[in-house]
């Protein structure tokens, strides 16, 4: 390193880059916490918000409580929400049941303005994308089938069919 450049560095004390808990004030995590808080007490109660509205959902239509455990809250709005289920089974079931939801959900006060609730599939995170296709058995031909493959290919006039039949009496195993 250059003589210049080391001399125009200051020089700093020995622990001025560690972490002195003495030196810091100490806050408990209810400050933290607490709705006044910018960053997470304005966190904490967008969760509690989903919270409230997902098991309105699920007081709402109390038969389908299966239904609800596959599905949750994703972008609650004055005017719409947006439901997001694990697999399209989940979101027909739940498209079905939308008119009787947004009626029962408009009697609460702060959904009175519900205009649309949307429906969208989006798998779980976990699941593995690089999933391994299974290989199919060869299919297994009787003889008795290869025999049947065999005499309609012969009656039949079509030259593609019967040679499509003679290949698949070919690749008979013979089973008996």
């Amino acid at each position: 390193m250059n003589k210049k450049v080391v001399e125009a560095l200051p020089i700093l004390p020995e622990k001025s880059n560690c972490y002195d808990p003495k030196t810091l004030p100490l806050k408990s995590t209810a400050g933290y916490l607490s709705p006044d808080n910018q960053t997470l007490g304005s966190l904490l109660g967008r969760v509690k918000q989903m919270q409230t509205l997902h098991t309105r959902l699920s007081e709402a239509l109390p038969d389908q409580k299966e239904l609800f455990q596959h599905c949750y809250v994703l972008r609650p709005d004055a005017t719409s929400l947006l439901l997001i289920a694990e697999n399209p089974h989940w979101v027909t079931r739940l498209r079905f049941l939308v008119p009787a939801l947004h009626t029962a959900l408009k009697k609460y006060s702060d959904l009175a303005e519900l205009r649309a609730i949307y429906c969208k599939v989006q798998p779980p995170l976990y699941q593995n994308r690089f999933i391994v296709r299974k290989k199919y058995r060869r299919m297994e031909i009787t003889s008795q089938s290869a025999a049947l493959f065999e005499e309609a290919a012969a009656k039949i006039k079509d030259p593609k069919i019967s040679r499509i039949l003679k290949k698949l009496a070919a690749h008979s195993n013979r089973i008996e």
